[in-house]
């Protein structure tokens, strides 16, 4: 299983077992950091009103929760770290009613370089 093609030495050997746990691991990590994101974030959510942001910057992730109505959405910006940002488009609908609210979640993995969106109807 960690040899490589018909290398079966030691060295080869230690090294893909290295690699193959290293891996579990940093995947298990991603998943507790995402499943604990979400929690802390959907507890939080809970109390944000209309027009309200909360900012999480720290070394290892930017995340940005806002709860803001449909309506506002067109041509509307949202920076992040840096010189990202992200501009939602004034053609964006959805099919529900203007004045209903949503939560727009930006989080962006420093050490993966990774950004995920999530919108939220609530």
């Amino acid at each position: 299983m960690f040899a490589d093609n018909n290398d079966f030495s030691w060295e080869t050997i230690q090294t893909g077992r290295n690699s193959y746990y290293q891996q579990q691991m940093a995947d298990t990590i991603n998943t507790q950091s995402t499943q604990t994101i979400a929690l802390i974030t959907n507890t939080l959510r809970i109390h944000l009103n209309i027009g309200q942001q909360l900012t999480i910057n720290t070394s290892s992730v930017f995340l940005s929760d806002e709860t803001t109505s449909i309506s506002s959405l067109s041509n509307k910006l949202i920076q992040q770290i840096g010189d990202a940002q992200i501009r939602i488009p004034s053609s964006f609908s959805l099919t529900t009613d203007d004045n209903s609210a949503i939560s727009l979640r930006v989080c962006f993995y420093h050490c993966y370089n990774f950004i995920q969106i999530h919108i939220f109807s609530q």
